[in-house]
């Protein structure tokens, strides 16, 4: 097998299971290696009279019995019992299947060909009461072990995978361990003084500790390996992005003073506080650079943002410019049109407004005036991403 082999070269698995683990977006043997558990359940080994119902335990020990069964009364559901025993006692562990596959012949046969009587198996599971064994483990994951790690066997982390219908957690732990044979191919590209700067774990052993850890301080260690990589290459694709955006030149010549921004400031009841002004220079200097501007303004409900925001929309208008201003909901939008409104009808500036509740005529009315640049502010939700809203003159997007 290699990396981009696909997933039916994986052994064990069937025709079946292929078109399931499709399902979940894996074709690959490295899709699988890459497919990590949501979460892990972790049990703590004990001798079988120490059993206590509702605790999470692994137990060890050999298998005196082995049942595949179907009910009479329900054919389709598969019941598998096998009955384990250690030097204080035995314990009965139930599996319960309802899916044709495992009605096969080929099935049960594997079954009983895994699960020999003598066998060494870690078993691991939530004790339950049960009227006819007393004590019962039902559902649990079942492994089959050696002498050496029998006797190594403390406890258990148990990887859960995210699963669709017909494909168990099981199949995935298998098809994962099969997958993990080729994890050598597999090449580390962060360089290793980078790894020994954050004390970080060699990109194979991460993985092969996400998938099956042997104790708590390698799953956070591969843990930690996994999310710093994460984070190392979302913040790459932001570089990324910055270098284009800043190597783009920018498509308009913004003019920062104006008489329309002097009419503004000259209505306003009250003057801006010097964090106002600070940042409304900031942004006019953006806007004059040639570059074009990508810039987040943050600030705590009332302290002035759409007033940051509209001596930028003024400033694009009076350079012959047209704006938008989108916001995440029609209640939102309909606010800020009704307050900018009163601000450009004093200015003589148009603006309108564009939501998913705009009637048909209002609409083509807009999208007529947006074409002809009639229209100066385009105040709205999602509705002005439309193919339709097709701006004559637009140089600045506020969001």
């Amino acid at each position: 097998m290699k990396l981009h082999s696909p997933i039916c070269d994986i052994p064990g698995l069937n025709p079946s299971n292929y078109k399931m683990l499709e399902r979940l977006a894996l074709a690959t043997v490295r899709d699988l290696l890459l497919y990590f558990p949501r979460d892990y359940i972790k049990y703590r080994r004990v001798k079988i009279y120490q059993l206590k119902v509702g605790e999470s335990v692994t137990v060890v020990g050999k298998i005196q019995n082995h049942e595949v069964v179907s009910p009479p009364k329900n054919p389709l559901l598969t019941i598998q019992t096998i009955i384990v025993k250690d030097r204080t006692g035995k314990i009965a562990c139930k599996r319960f299947f309802n899916h044709p596959y495992y009605q096969s012949k080929n099935w049960r046969n594997e079954q009983a060909a895994t699960y020999v009587a003598g066998g060494i198996v870690a078993i691991s599971g939530i004790v339950k009461a049960d009227r006819y064994y007393g004590r019962l483990l039902t559902s649990p994951e079942i492994r089959l072990i050696d002498l050496d790690e029998a006797r190594d066997t403390k406890n258990s982390i148990i990887p859960i995978y995210p699963l669709t219908k017909g494909i168990s957690n099981e199949i995935i732990q298998d098809a994962v361990s099969s997958a993990l044979e080729v994890l050598e191919l597999l090449i580390d590209p962060l360089p290793q003084d980078l790894r020994r700067k954050h004390g970080l774990m060699e990109l194979q052993e991460a993985i092969a500790n996400i998938h099956q850890p042997p104790d708590e301080t390698k799953l956070e260690a591969a843990r930690r390996r996994l999310v710093f990589d994460e984070f190392f290459y979302l913040q790459l694709s932001f570089l990324v992005r910055r270098h284009r955006l800043l190597a783009r030149s920018a498509l308009t010549k913004i003019t920062p003073v104006g008489s329309l921004l002097e009419q503004f400031y000259s209505q306003l009841p009250f003057s801006l506080t010097f964090a106002q002004r600070r940042v409304i220079n900031d942004i006019l200097n953006d806007m004059t650079s040639k570059t074009s501007m990508n810039r987040l303004v943050q600030g705590d409900v009332g302290s002035g943002k759409t007033i940051v925001a509209v001596v930028a929309i003024l400033a694009a208008i009076q350079s012959s410019y047209q704006a938008a201003l989108m916001a995440p909901t029609e209640v939102l939008a309909e606010q800020h049109y009704r307050k900018i409104a009163v601000w450009f009808e004093r200015l003589g500036v148009s603006v309108q407004l564009l939501t998913g509740s705009t009637k048909t005529p209002k609409r083509k009315e807009i999208h007529a005036q947006l074409e002809t640049g009639e229209l100066s502010l385009l105040v709205g939700t999602h509705a002005l991403l439309q193919d339709k809203v097709n701006f004559n003159k637009l140089g600045l997007v506020v969001k």
